[in-house]
């Protein structure tokens, strides 16, 4: 998949984001690190959607690098920076087939991750992301 491929990714990640709101109410469904990753995916492929619309990627694998490259695109509102860079704290790389958690997940992170995936895929689809 190459970078004209953007459009892809925001569609995944619509998928993901859903999923993951759906699945916060089925707790006999979908425990806390599946609602964690659902959410994470649709905040990666939101944000590498935009990315590869502007003709850019990350250099790394963190939250902190996509909200940096996003950063050198658009200005993002301050809130939304620091949460996504704040996500580092439960998940320091999407790639890495270790999962080490500086952080344990619990029920109650998954709202405001659920709040931020909301605010990015708000801001990518608002005026001054894609349609700006």
């Amino acid at each position: 998949m190459g970078l004209e491929e953007w459009k892809t990714y925001l569609e995944h990640g619509e998928e993901f984001y859903l999923c993951a709101k759906g699945g916060y109410g089925k707790p006999e469904k979908f425990n806390d690190d599946a609602l964690f990753n659902l959410a994470a995916m649709a905040i990666e492929k939101f944000s590498m959607g935009y990315l590869m619309k502007n003709g850019v990627l990350p250099e790394g694998h963190s939250f902190v690098d996509i909200a940096d490259k996003l950063e050198s695109v658009t200005p993002l509102p301050a809130d939304l920076r620091e949460e996504l860079k704040g996500l580092d704290r439960y998940q320091q790389s999407f790639c890495s087939l270790e999962i080490f958690r500086p952080d344990p997940i619990t029920r109650e992170n998954i709202p405001p991750m659920l709040g931020t995936c909301e605010k990015l895929r708000e801001y990518i689809n608002g005026p001054e992301g894609l349609s700006a």
